[in-house]
C-alpha cells in the first residue's frame, strides 16, 4: 500500500506538470510581501496542493514544493 501512495503521488505531480505550468497566486502587493499562498492550477483555477501533501517532506521535491506549495506545506 505504501509503494502505492507513492506512485500516485508521482502520478499527481507528472499530471501537474504535464498540464502546463502552475499560475502563481502571490502578484500584486501580497507577491512583493510575500504572502504565503499556494500557486493555483492554470486550468481550474484551484491549488492542487492539499493532494500532494505527501510530497511535502521528500528531499526529491523539496524545491518544487517551496515554490507551489509553501502554505500547504509550511514552509513560510
Amino acid at each position: 500500500m505504501k509503494y502505492f501512495a507513492v506512485f500516485l503521488a508521482v502520478l499527481l505531480v507528472s499530471s501537474a506538470v504535464a498540464q502546463d505550468k502552475v499560475e502563481s497566486t502571490t502578484g500584486g502587493v501580497d507577491g512583493l510581501l510575500g504572502a504565503c499562498v499556494d500557486a493555483k492550477n492554470a486550468f481550474s483555477g484551484v491549488s492542487n496542493c492539499p493532494l500532494r501533501v505527501s510530497l511535502c517532506k521528500l528531499a526529491d521535491y523539496e524545491q518544487e514544493m517551496k515554490r507551489d506549495c509553501p502554505k500547504t506545506c509550511g514552509f513560510c
